[in-house]
C-alpha cells in the first residue's frame, strides 16, 4: 500500500532518493518526515533527499483509515519538495517569546492542514466528512474570528493554489488579513482602564493577550486557577508575568497540554 501511495505522488519519486518506513515509537509520533543530508560534491538534491514514515503499527489494522492518513502525510512532503509552494523548515522567530512561537506554529499547522484535507476530499481521496472535522479545528483556533470562522474557513479548505508565505500569513496576524476577506472586526477600546495592583485587568474581546500578544475574543475568566505546574511553565518564558495579568484561553492550553514545542515546522 505505501508503495501505492507514493506512486500517487510523481514530486516525491522524482525528488528523493529513498523512502524508508519504521515503527513510530509512541503514536503521536507516527508520520512522514523529509531528511535533506548535506551537500557534498557532484551529489544532486534528488540524492540528497529520503522520505521516512514512522506508522504505529495499530494504523495496519485498518487499512482505509492508513490509506487516508499516508495520503494525507505524503501531500505534506509533495508540498515541501514543490517549488510553486515555497516551503522553508521554520517559521519567522517571534518578538513576543516562547508562547507567540508556539501559537504560530499551531495555528500554520492548522491551515496546512485544512489546505491539505480540502485537496484530498476534492480528489476523492478523503471522505467529505472531515470538513466539518477541520472546521471545528478552524473555529477553535482562531477564536478572534468569530462568526466569520465559517467564512474564512472555504479559503484555505476550497483553495486550489497556496503557499507556504499565505500561510505564515494569515497565522502571523489572522486579523489584519480579515480585511482581505472583506470582514469587519471591532476596533481595540479606546479608553482602557488602569491596572490596578493586586487586581486582574479589565482584558475586553479584542485586546492584546499579555504572553502572545495577539488580539483575542477568548480571555480565560480565572487564571489564578491554573495549576501550579502551569503556572511555574508560563513563568519560565515570562517572568514578570502574574495570573492577574491574564492571558488567552489559547495561551492557557498550550501551556497546559505542551510544555515544551519546537519552532520546527514540521
Amino acid at each position: 500500500m505505501i508503495w501505492q501511495e507514493l506512486q500517487e505522488q510523481p514530486l516525491i519519486l522524482a525528488n528523493t532518493r529513498a523512502c524508508i518506513v519504521a515503527q513510530a515509537r509512541a503514536s503521536r509520533d507516527d508520520g512522514a518526515e523529509l531528511f535533506v543530508s548535506p551537500a557534498g560534491e557532484g551529489v544532486g538534491e534528488a540524492e540528497r533527499r529520503s522520505v521516512a514514515i514512522r506508522l504505529d503499527p495499530q494504523r495496519l489494522l485498518d487499512p482505509e483509515r492508513l490509506r487516508v492518513f499516508l495520503r494525507h502525510e505524503l501531500v505534506h512532503i509533495a508540498d515541501m519538495l514543490d517549488p510553486a509552494f515555497g516551503y522553508e523548515p521554520r517559521l519567522p522567530r517571534a518578538e513576543l517569546g516562547p508562547a507567540h512561537e508556539r501559537l504560530l506554529q499551531d495555528r500554520y499547522r492548522v491551515l496546512w492542514d485544512t489546505y491539505i484535507d480540502g485537496r484530498l476530499v476534492r480528489r476523492n481521496w478523503a471522505s467529505p466528512s472531515v470538513r466539518d472535522r477541520r472546521l471545528h479545528e478552524f473555529t477553535k483556533t482562531f477564536p478572534m474570528l468569530g462568526e466569520r470562522a465559517g467564512e474564512a474557513f472555504p479559503r484555505f479548505f476550497d483553495a486550489a493554489t497556496l503557499t507556504h508565505a499565505d500561510l505564515v500569513s494569515f497565522a502571523s496576524n489572522p486579523a489584519s488579513q480579515i480585511s482581505n476577506f472583506e470582514f469587519r472586526i471591532s476596533n481595540l477600546p479606546t479608553d482602557p482602564q488602569p491596572l490596578t495592583p493586586g487586581l486582574r485587568p479589565p482584558l475586553h474581546a479584542g485586546e492584546r493577550c499579555p504572553l502572545c500578544g495577539f488580539p483575542t475574543h477568548a480571555f480565560v475568566p480565572d487564571p489564578d486557577q491554573l495549576s501550579s505546574e502551569v503556572l511555574n511553565r508560563i513563568r519560565l518564558d515570562f517572568p514578570d508575568w502574574n495570573p492577574a495579568r491574564g492571558l488567552c484561553q489559547q495561551c492557557s492550553d498550550l501551556y497546559q497540554s505542551r510544555p515544551t514545542s519546537p519552532i520546527l515546522v514540521r
